[in-house]
């Protein structure tokens, strides 16, 4: 519990370098780029990649949240909760009866 505050940290930064080591090597072993140009390019397409989901999750709650949707959203869950209501108060068709064991 106390190292929490080192340990996330530390593993956002391995699973970021997990994904990035393989865009490094892609520019500087295959397409012969110089490191320090490599890791430019990786860090702008890396900040890129994430305003980009960092944009598309704002636009969507953004979306989902606007009143219109909401009341959508509000109806269709009350719907589900009348028909889960529903099911739970009527007893099981015949054939699905349960057999009680007796003994005598």
């Amino acid at each position: 519990h106390w190292l929490r505050p080192v340990l996330v940290p530390l593993i956002i930064a391995v699973a970021v370098s997990y994904v990035f080591i393989p865009i490094l090597d892609l520019l500087t072993v295959h397409l012969k780029f110089p490191k320090s140009v490599a890791v430019l390019f990786t860090l702008a397409f890396g900040s890129s990649v994430f305003g980009f989901l960092l944009w598309l999750v704002v636009s969507s709650v953004r979306q989902i949240t606007s009143k219109h949707n909401m009341k959508l959203y509000e109806e269709a869950i009350e719907n589900l909760f009348v028909k889960v209501r529903q099911a739970a108060t009527r007893s099981p068709p015949s054939h699905c009866a349960v057999s009680v064991f007796t003994f005598r």
